[in-house]
């Protein structure tokens, strides 16, 4: 976690609610269909000045089809109905000088612009879902323990005291953990709805920490949420999580080392494993390295044992980063990038990534980097 990262967790969250989530809200009330169809009409005011179209698009919709609503320019009001088989995101275009973000379900909805630009978006239930998550945020960044911690932290930063930082930033991030597990559970006790799969995809909880809260939510998208793309991309999503989930048996690995003899996970069992994911350009990797180097030279041995999966494009920067940071432990890769068979089979989008697998081959911890890496090791291995 970088030093800046305490006092900017989350920030990203009011950045959704401000700007991306421009009326990302889905709605739930019903209206009859008809062979799997149905309408709703999006409606509203404007408030600033301007004329010409008033477009709506659909953004998976590849044909760039845009419909355009009717605008009566004395009440400057405007209407369109749609025609829609499944939830979809839209954007809708003000004179080709504003627009607004948003998502359709089954229910009407308005939207209405001032002559600033600020909108709102009314008939959407699923609103209060994402208000209540930003305030749920809100309030933990507001929490006496969040600023006393942050209060700590600058002045730990001042000092230069290393030490101190790494304490502050693990208690922080068992707050976060707090945190995250109150939203999670919020999430889980809602029904079926698009509000609740939108904010899980865009991991506004930690999904390692809180994975079954995923799992949970799958297993309610029945029915008509079977033949939705937005379910179907969910369900799938969790389905590939579930083989790297804690408690999961870690899939293969058999990939060359930088002499190209192929070397297998599996061929490690017996001991507890760190697959860590890396490579040469990734910068969070390098810098985490260090921390890595202490962790084996204290616990490398009969017991302990790291992987380097790199995901690196050439030999020559694999084997030239390995030297440069004395990463003395078993690498291998097929230096292919995120193609990486090993990158698929783990589904990994970003790294730094890791995973901790016991000596039975089974996943019991993912992530680990700075104290906690130490931590969890003493945990499974002990005190050394």
């Amino acid at each position: 976690m970088k030093r800046t990262d305490m006092k900017n967790h989350h920030k990203h969250l009011s950045i959704i609610f401000s700007i991306v989530l421009i009326g990302v809200f889905f709605v739930s009330c019903e209206k009859k269909s008809v062979a799997d169809t149905w309408q709703i009409t999006v409606s509203g005011k404007v408030g600033f000045a301007g004329s010409g179209a008033i477009t709506i698009k659909d953004w998976a919709d590849t044909t760039s089809h845009v419909e355009t609503a009717a605008f009566d320019e004395t009440a400057r009001t405007y209407t369109k109905t749609l025609t829609l088989r499944e939830p979809g995101f839209y954007r809708i275009f003000f004179f080709e000088t504003q627009f607004v973000d948003f998502v359709l379900n089954k229910s009407d909805i308005t939207i209405n612009i001032d002559e600033s630009g600020r909108f709102e978006v009314l008939g959407s239930p699923e609103m209060e879902i994402y208000t209540k998550v930003d305030a749920m945020r809100t309030a933990f960044q507001g929490s006496e323990d969040v600023l006393k911690l942050n209060q700590a932290f600058s002045e730990a930063v001042s000092r230069n005291d290393e030490e101190a930082i790494g304490k502050l930033q693990e208690e922080y991030q068992q707050l976060v953990g707090v945190s995250d597990d109150s939203i999670a559970a919020y999430l889980i006790g809602q029904s079926p709805n698009p509000a609740v799969i939108d904010l899980l995809n865009r991991n506004t909880v930690d999904k390692d920490r809180n994975f079954s809260a995923f799992e949970k939510v799958a297993e309610t998208l029945t029915g008509d949420w079977e033949r939705y793309s937005i379910s179907r991309d969910f369900k799938l999503m969790v389905e590939k999580g579930k083989l790297t989930a804690v408690g999961a048996k870690a899939p293969e690995i058999a990939l060359p080392d930088p002499s190209g003899k192929v070397i297998k996970l599996s061929s490690l069992k017996g001991k507890y494993v760190l697959v860590d994911f890396w490579a040469k350009w990734c910068g969070p990797c390098r810098r985490e390295n260090p921390n890595l180097v202490k962790a084996y030279q204290r616990f490398g041995g009969e017991k302990f044992e790291v992987m380097g999966v790199s995901l690196d494009r050439s030999r020559e920067d694999w084997v030239q980063a390995i030297a440069e940071d004395g990463l003395n432990w078993v690498h291998v890769s097929d230096l292919r990038y995120f193609d990486s068979e090993a990158a698929r089979t783990y589904n990994i989008n970003a790294i730094p990534f890791s995973i901790l697998v016991n000596p039975e081959g089974v996943i019991v911890a993912k992530n680990l980097r700075g104290a906690a890496l130490h931590k969890t090791l003493e945990k499974f291995l002990g005190q050394l």
